[in-house]
């Protein structure tokens, strides 16, 4: 049995927003826990200076492959809402065409119930 998902266009959508507020939120809280540390990496000399420095930049780099990656969810999130919608418009406008000419040929043949022999 094959397995899959589903979702409806509004959650993927509603949950791209909350991927996108989601990297908002960590970077501000990051920026604002960072600024907080920061008068403690002038009172570190040496070694402890260093290791804050390097515990720093891997924060950094690992918040921006975190952000970057919510970033991604987001956009194929959004994406992926905004393409079933449109397939789902454009199947929707299919069917009702296709139920029109339905109607057309219906009509048709009442006009000619002989079939035109």
């Amino acid at each position: 049995m094959a397995q899959g998902f589903s979702a409806e266009s509004g959650d993927l959508n509603r949950i791209s927003t909350d991927c996108s507020t989601a990297a908002d939120t960590l970077t501000a809280e990051f920026t604002a826990l960072r600024n907080e540390l920061e008068p403690l990496r002038e009172l570190w000399v040496g070694q402890g200076g260093t290791a804050f420095d390097t515990v720093r930049t891997n924060l950094d780099e690992q918040l921006g492959r975190l952000n970057l990656a919510l970033r991604v969810i987001s956009e194929a999130l959004g994406s992926a809402g905004t393409d079933y919608t449109i397939t789902d418009e454009e199947l929707q406008s299919e069917m009702r065409n296709a139920g029109a000419s339905v109607e057309a040929l219906e009509t048709a043949a009442a006009l000619n119930p002989a079939g035109g022999n």
